[in-house]
């Protein structure tokens, strides 16, 4: 087996189409938005100072994402089994996050690549949430160094 370099990928694949091309934005726009105030359910990828990669789920009630504004994602922090992966990838890693996002009977995906903004405690927003509380962590779609699509 011979060795596979980046630059033979494109002799491999076909070019995406230009459909595929314009589905990327530099924000979350009005589509981006009611889908992901549909959703119920995403996975958050991280990666860490090491190289490795994390995949956590993550979910609530539709909406539990909450858009702030075209630039800016509040994600609530629920109790779960406490490793702490993904802050501590967002923290001490990179900072790139990638969040998926699906809707149930829907067969499209809402992907999100954002660079954290806000990873710190002074900054965590907390609200409400039928009696529990929630802290929140800000991440940034837009930057220029992540990206958004869709896929159908």
């Amino acid at each position: 087996m011979t060795e596979l370099a980046a630059s033979d990928l494109e002799t491999i694949y076909p070019k995406p189409s230009p459909r595929v091309i314009a589905k990327a934005r530099p924000e979350i726009d009005a589509h981006a938005k009611k889908f992901i105030g549909m959703s119920p359910f995403c996975v958050l990828a991280t990666s860490g100072s090491d190289g490795s990669v994390d995949a956590s789920p993550r979910g609530g009630n539709p909406g539990f994402v909450n858009v702030a504004d075209p630039n800016r994602l509040l994600m609530p922090d629920r109790s779960g089994n406490n490793r702490i992966d993904s802050f501590r990838n967002i923290v001490e890693g990179s900072g790139f996050v990638q969040l998926i996002f699906f809707v149930p009977g829907v067969d499209e995906t809402l992907r999100v690549g954002a660079l954290r903004q806000g990873a710190d405690a002074r900054k965590a927003v907390v609200i409400g949430d039928a009696g529990r509380t929630r802290r929140f962590s800000e991440h940034q779609p837009g930057d220029p160094r992540s990206d958004q699509a869709r896929r159908a």
